[in-house]
């Protein structure tokens, strides 16, 4: 594994911490929550933000469960990112880059408090997972796997916040890659499928 041999993972955490922060600012906004929206209420984007949960399993790196409060378990597919692929695909390979991106969101979110966005409006996916925007501690969890470089840039539809939501998501891809960071660094860009 060629990430393993550059460079050691804790000091690649603390680069991807370091772009995220600068890619999202410190978390300083007016509500004193790191300026992120109240469960039940609209995000910047104007997005619904619904009661979220507590993260029990990353799945890979776009997908993760959610204990809900006050319900069940949820299979969350991450909105506005997709992550390359960490187990065996349809294409007969795991993709470069997709166990690291699968790790990156395990130490975002495992075990932590989330709440879910929906910035296109839609309910679930094709696979009947919750198709949703994590936000933890006010901020976007799919806005930092993008701009780490371990995830593309997802397109929601316009509705509901979408167009914003595609905007930030675009920046920080676009950040990512002249960084030549995440999934730039290591495969040199994103398969195409």
């Amino acid at each position: 594994m060629p990430f393993a041999t550059t460079r050691t993972p804790w000091v690649q955490a603390l680069a991807c911490t370091i772009v995220a922060l600068a890619v999202n600012g410190c978390g300083t906004g007016t509500s004193g929550t790191g300026g992120g929206a109240p469960p039940g209420g609209a995000g910047a984007d104007g997005a619904p933000v619904r009661d979220g949960g507590r993260v029990t399993r990353v799945v890979d790196g776009d997908t993760v469960h959610v204990r809900i409060r006050g319900g069940g378990d949820e299979t969350v597919r991450l909105a506005l990112v997709d992550a390359p692929e960490s187990s065996t695909t349809r294409y007969g390979r795991t993709e470069c880059g997709g166990v690291e991106a699968t790790t990156f969101l395990r130490r975002l979110v495992d075990g932590r408090e989330v709440a879910l966005r929906r910035p296109g409006g839609e309910d679930r996916d094709r696979f009947g997972r919750t198709v949703a925007e994590l936000m933890a501690d006010g901020r976007s969890v799919d806005e930092q796997v993008v701009a780490a470089g371990w995830a593309k840039p997802f397109r929601v539809p316009s509705t509901a916040g979408g167009s914003a939501a595609n905007r930030r998501i675009r920046t920080a891809a676009d950040d990512a890659r002249t960084d030549r960071v995440g999934v730039w660094r290591l495969c040199g860009g994103f398969e195409r499928r």
